[in-house]
């Protein structure tokens, strides 16, 4: 069933802001139907699954962070601004301290949830860690960024800081953990502390 239908959508739309809050095994079916106003058996007539629906959820969120990922090339040039912009991506999703990155609750449910979601959550990873580090290498090679980073494990860093900050966050209910983070991060990119940001620091 096309999850371009309207009440399809709307499902959607309440799947993500519970699964955002509670994770993915705290809603069920009745959840939404009870905020959507209609039957279990409507919700599974366009998804015959939970798992559906997570797996919709997915490829929905990666169509749109890709699109996203495609604005921001277009709009800025240099790779620090870009970069400002991607964190920029997390703290919109983060909004009020109020709720996590969909693709993280949903990892942290790996065990609970099907192959084929866990299939397109490494696909969401893999897409952010490459336009990651391929930003990190552009500003390498035009002198943003100091010279001698491994740009995959800088990727990666960035990556576990935006969610780990998300989660730290939530805690506080404080939404300033996560620039705060990411904006040290970032700092280590143009000027290196001892130690940081390079992978090769402990051979």
């Amino acid at each position: 069933m096309s999850s371009q239908n309207p009440t399809a959508l709307n499902i959607l739309s309440i799947a993500r802001q519970l699964i955002m809050t509670r994770g993915y095994q705290g809603f069920s079916f009745r959840d939404i139907s009870s905020q959507a106003g209609i039957k279990p058996a409507s919700i599974h007539y366009h998804f015959p699954t939970k798992g559906d629906l997570g797996e919709a959820l997915l490829i929905e969120a990666t169509t749109e962070f890709q699109r996203q990922l495609v604005s921001i090339e277009q709009q800025h040039e240099r790779a620090a601004q870009r970069l400002v912009a991607f964190v920029g991506i997390f703290e919109e999703t983060f909004g009020e301290a109020d709720r996590l990155c969909l693709v993280c609750m949903l990892a942290a449910g790996q065990d609970t949830v099907p192959a084929e979601i866990r299939a397109r959550i490494r696909e969401f990873w893999d897409i952010a860690v490459r336009w990651t580090e391929a930003c990190i290498d552009k500003g390498m090679r035009a002198g943003e960024f100091y010279a001698d980073l491994d740009s995959r494990v800088v990727a990666q860093t960035l990556l576990a800081t935006l969610e780990g900050a998300m989660l730290t966050g939530r805690a506080y209910q404080d939404k300033q953990k996560l620039p705060e983070s990411a904006g040290f991060i970032l700092s280590c990119l143009r000027q290196q502390p001892e130690g940081i940001c390079n992978s090769h620091a402990f051979e």
